[in-house]
């Protein structure tokens, strides 16, 4: 018996191979599916759909490697008006190793090679020629190409649909496999399939060489197809391999250079420093025709040259030249004026970038090189002005960089000028160096009507960092009266009305969220901010039809999510609120989400479920301060004071804020630390001398560890603090009554409900001398045989011979050798009944 030879999948083949799809089993290529694409192969061909955005999809021809190859094939691409591309990888090595041939949707094709997993764009996506469409049912477009890659060891070129489209030589990769793919440009959409109807495939190095050699050197390529390569190559910063382009258009015989020609070729010669060069394709698009948009561009270019030859009188000449031509030129209008400044004529030059500055108004550069014309001048007036304008362009386009150059001559200009000072403090907030942006913003603020409306607003976000919100509420006030048009002043002093908590200043928060709505109504960050009002106050109907509002314009934002799923807890439906908050579509990588499912759960009392939602959260963003003070409650109310302690010590070292403090003083205080929780609570008490909750903390603390003095002081503060009729002055009394327990003790009479209370440990009473009568409510003495205290009503009755007072029960004489009842007839004695 003959048994079929083994195939050698890794063997270099040399031949030619038609796909036969007709026959599945012999179309060598595997399909595969999985949950969001699926392949299959039928006698249509190779199909590979895309159920999934942002996704790219391969099938695979396992069977021989190829070197030399060209590769025939005819694709279809079904986007249904989504943005995707099919093709073919070929010289595959493994999934990070491949070069890649792509067209797309929007008829352009492209060449990379990935190489260990880096994609290296060999050809950009350039324009096809010409693109066969054939529309079938509903909206669904197919667009069909035909396909031919010749790879002839370094040098590739691409046909499509018989036309000539492109070429690049590139050594990466040696050798490889095929493989059908399709790649999905969109995160929604309709589904996209790419097909594969046939495929020819031919490894002969001989047969290789004659069609490279046919479409490389006999068949006339279109010069257009060139000079659309060219200007992807241009694009993709490869002026050399654009300018070989334009030469080889102009090798064939009898194509005059147009206009366009020569001003691409000088453009690529320029990006070179191939200045004479540069220079000869300019001049003869000049020649041909100046005053066509082509003609403009080049007086434009030529300019460009002799500037940077330094060629400042040949470039004075020009420029004046050309002016007369397009007077409206800003380009041509800033050169003159590097012309004027090089040649020592600064006057000249202001005059010179000023009219560039009026046809480019929002041109920077212009109005900066204008200040430094006037600065030399010695007009330093000017030189502000045009300064001043320069960085306000840079700021609104945030070209930082050049904003940085312009800051230091304001300064030094202008240093008096709120509005440098203006300028300079939003560069440094922009920057994020809020130290520098408070000073300057500080510098910025005339105080009247004058003042600039973003400086107490930033002044006013600069307080919201760092937790002072209260002190940004006048500064917010300010912003919105001196700009009473803008939505995002009226959002924002909403919003810090809304977090405040303001119950006074309800009205005023309805009233700014109204007009920041009037003003701007499809802003999403106002709606949700709404919604959390309308929540707040349990309006769900009118709460849900904001947050359709919000979600439709930022259907991708945590935050409008969060509101969605407090709506759904706030209706009873607990585990609808989870499904929304655990939607993976939805980008959760501030913590939001897992934050908000975490507080959820703790709420209805499901603290062990909520317990891996807040790590989540904190492992998201572990410098949240909120976060972490929120698992840290959920974390104390399941007893687990030693994990509390130790996330809070981490809060503490980003933030030693009041509220951290407070709950390390209670995790200390439950775990028995009281001298770390009296440390805790003092720093707290720093920064918040007045808080009586704090103060009633600390108070218990020392009640605690019998410090009664120190006790005493809090309470005494809490009673100045406290109004004595609201519902807070219970637990002042509390506090009160627990001192009096811990440092006095009750002796009473026993022979009536007389009672006094002493200290627990009262000092020694002076000597004690009568000199009248005392009430019958006083302590008379304590019967040294029984113990019992009788008050002087009730001793009366029981005098001895002598009329000192005895023991009713014993007979024993009473004597007063309790220092605390000593010091209650010491005190009436000397008057301080008290």
């Amino acid at each position: 018996m003959f048994s079929k030879p083994q195939i050698d999948t890794e063997e270099l083949k040399e031949e030619r191979w038609v796909a036969d799809f007709s026959k599945p089993h012999k179309a060598r290529f595997v399909p595969d599916s999985g949950p969001t694409y699926e392949g299959t192969l039928s006698k249509a061909g190779l199909s590979l759909t895309l159920k999934k955005g942002f996704q790219l999809a391969w099938v695979e021809d396992p069977l021989f490697r190829y070197a030399d190859l060209v590769l025939e094939a005819k694709l279809s691409l079904h986007a249904g008006g989504g943005y995707g591309a099919t093709g073919l990888q070929f010289r595959r090595t493994d999934d990070s190793t491949y070069y890649s041939f792509l067209i797309s949707t929007k008829g352009y094709y492209r060449f990379d090679v990935l190489f260990n997993g880096t994609t290296m764009p060999l050809i950009g996506w350039t324009e096809i020629p010409e693109t066969i469409t054939a529309t079938g049912q509903g909206e669904k477009t197919e667009t069909s190409y035909s396909v031919r890659i010749i790879a002839l060891s370094d040098k590739f070129t691409f046909i499509i649909n018989d036309k000539w489209a492109g070429e690049i030589t590139d050594d990466t990769i040696p050798a490889g496999k095929l493989a059908f793919t399709v790649v999905s440009y969109e995160s929604s959409g309709p589904s996209l399939t790419g097909q594969l109807h046939s495929l020819v495939v031919d490894s002969r190095t001989i047969e290789v060489e004659a069609v490279h050699l046919r479409w490389n050197r006999f068949i006339k390529v279109d010069p257009q197809a060139r000079f659309r390569l060219a200007e992807t190559f241009l694009a993709m910063n490869q002026p050399l391999s654009a300018l070989v382009q334009i030469k080889r258009i102009w090798k064939t015989a009898g194509a005059p250079r147009s206009q366009e020609e020569l001003l691409f070729a000088a453009r690529c010669a320029l990006q070179l420093s191939l200045y004479s060069e540069a220079e000869e394709y300019l001049n003869h698009c000049l020649e041909s025709d100046i005053e066509s948009v082509a003609g403009r561009s080049a007086l434009v270019e030529k300019a460009k040259l002799l500037y940077l030859q330094s060629r400042y009188a040949d470039l004075e000449e020009h420029a004046r030249t050309a002016l007369e031509f397009f007077p409206q030129d800003s380009i041509l209008h800033t050169l003159l004026g590097h012309a004027y400044m090089n040649l020592g004529r600064p006057d000249l030059a202001g005059q010179s970038y000023d009219q560039g500055l009026e046809y480019d108004r929002e041109n920077g550069l212009i109005a900066q090189n204008a200040g430094s014309a006037y600065e030399k001048m010695g007009d330093h007036n000017k030189a502000l002005e045009r300064y001043l304008r320069a960085g306000s362009i840079f700021l609104n386009t945030e070209n930082y960089n050049d904003l940085s150059l312009v800051i230091p001559r304001l300064l030094e200009l202008g240093g008096t000028d709120p509005r440098v000072h203006s300028l300079a403090g939003k560069f440094y907030f922009a920057l994020e160096d809020f130290p520098k942006a408070e000073q300057e913003l500080e510098l910025a603020d005339p105080k009247d009507d004058s003042a600039d409306p973003a400086v107490p607003y930033l002044k006013a976000l600069l307080y919201i960092r760092r937790g002072k919100r209260r002190e940004a509420m006048p500064l917010l006030q300010r912003a919105v009266q001196l700009a009473p048009d803008s939505a995002l002043f009226h959002f924002r002093l909403a919003e810090n009305i809304f977090l405040l908590q303001s119950t006074r200043d309800e009205k005023v928060l309805r009233d700014h969220l109204k007009k920041a709505l009037e003003l701007d109504p499809e802003n999403g960050w106002t709606l949700n901010l709404a919604a959390q009002v309308e929540l707040r106050d349990r309006h769900l109907e009118a709460a849900e039809q904001y947050l359709q509002k919000a979600q439709a314009i930022l259907p991708e934002a945590p935050e409008v999510r969060i509101n969605q799923a407090e709506l759904a807890y706030l209706k009873g439906n607990i585990e609808q609120a989870l499904v929304l908050l655990q939607d993976t579509s939805i980008e959760d990588t501030e913590g939001l989400l897992a934050h908000e499912a975490g507080s959820i759960l703790a709420r209805t009392g499901r603290l062990e479920e909520a317990k891996p939602y807040f790590e989540n959260a904190l492992r998201k963003k572990n410098d949240r301060i909120d976060f972490i003070i929120d698992y840290a409650n959920c974390l104390i109310d399941l007893g687990l004071y030693g994990e509390a302690d130790e996330i809070l010590g981490k809060a503490y070292e980003l933030e030693d804020n009041e509220a951290v403090l407070k709950m390390i003083g209670y995790v200390a205080y439950k775990k028995g630390e009281f001298p770390r929780a009296e440390g805790s609570y003092r720093l707290a008490l720093e920064k918040q001398p007045q808080n009586p909750k704090l103060l009633s903390a600390l108070a218990w603390v020392y009640i605690t560890m019998a410090r009664w003095n120190s006790a005493e002081d809090c309470i005494t503060a809490l009673e100045q603090l406290v109004p004595s009729d609201s519902k807070d002055y219970s637990g002042v009394r509390e506090l009160r009554e627990r001192l009096l327990l811990g440092t006095t003790r009750v002796v009473k009479c026993a022979g009536c409900d007389r009672s006094w209370r002493v200290p627990i440990d009262p000092p020694a009473a002076p000597p004690l001398r009568l000199v009248a009568e005392p009430p019958d409510e006083l302590p008379a003495g304590t019967c040294v045989q029984c113990g019992k205290t009788y008050c002087i009503g009730c001793a009366k009755g029981s005098l001895d011979s002598t009329g000192r007072f005895v023991c009713p029960t014993c007979n024993e004489r009473l004597k007063l050798y309790d220092e605390g009842l000593k010091k209650i007839l010491a005190d009436w004695a000397s008057g301080n009944t008290n």
